[in-house]
């Protein structure tokens, strides 16, 4: 009867030691699953990253996007902007933008302020060579605007102020008297010039 004792006895330990063997292991799992989820290598944030990205390429573009963008090319920027007007999206707005940049940029006399005010409020970077084709060529062409006719200086004659970035007038204040001829030259935004016999002789800003 002993042995028979002391076989059972020996099994029962056996058993025991395996399923002491058992829940460690299970333990170890848990606790390494536990540590991938909060080690440095675990971005919790990488779908908001992936879902707020700035550069955008041609795949993001809707129809409509490429459609404007083929009319800015072929220099019909009142139909372009008649289409993006009926998209309130940021995509269409940024090519508004540039759409309302080229037209000031190539029309006859451009106005700087309002090629930088429109470049400015893009919101996206582009790698898409026709967007960034329009983009190059508004920047190459305002800076030739600006390096050329850097802007205006009292005692530059009417003719020079014309030829200048700040160009026409949006209107014109004219006063005769015994004393000569004096003209304000109203552009909008705050800025004023003022001629005395045709001369700029002053020079106000919004600035």
């Amino acid at each position: 009867m002993r042995p028979t004792l002391l076989s059972i006895s020996v099994l029962f330990i056996l058993i025991l030691i395996a399923c002491s063997q058992s829940n460690t292991k299970e333990n170890s799992q848990e606790v390494t699953f536990s540590n991938d989820q909060n080690s440095p290598m675990f971005d919790a944030d990488s779908q908001y990253k992936e879902e707020n990205v700035k550069v955008l390429t041609e795949d993001m573009l809707e129809e409509w996007h490429i459609e404007a963008l083929n009319l800015l090319r072929d220099y019909q920027y009142t139909d372009a902007l008649i289409l993006l007007n009926k998209h309130d999206d940021e995509i269409s707005n940024d090519i508004e933008l540039i759409t309302r940049s080229k037209q000031e940029v190539e029309s006859e006399n451009p106005v700087v302020e309002v090629i930088k005010s429109h470049l400015s409020k893009i919101k996206y970077s582009y790698d898409i060579t026709t967007v960034n084709y329009f983009l190059n060529n508004i920047n190459n062409k305002l800076n030739k605007i600006t390096s050329s006719n850097a802007g205006v200086i009292v005692g530059m004659t009417k003719e020079q102020v014309l030829k200048s970035n700040w160009g026409e007038p949006s209107n014109k204040n004219v006063t005769k008297s015994t004393l000569g001829t004096s003209e304000q030259w109203v552009y909008g935004n705050g800025n004023y010039l003022y001629f005395t016999d045709d001369i700029l002789t002053a020079i106000s800003t919004s600035d």
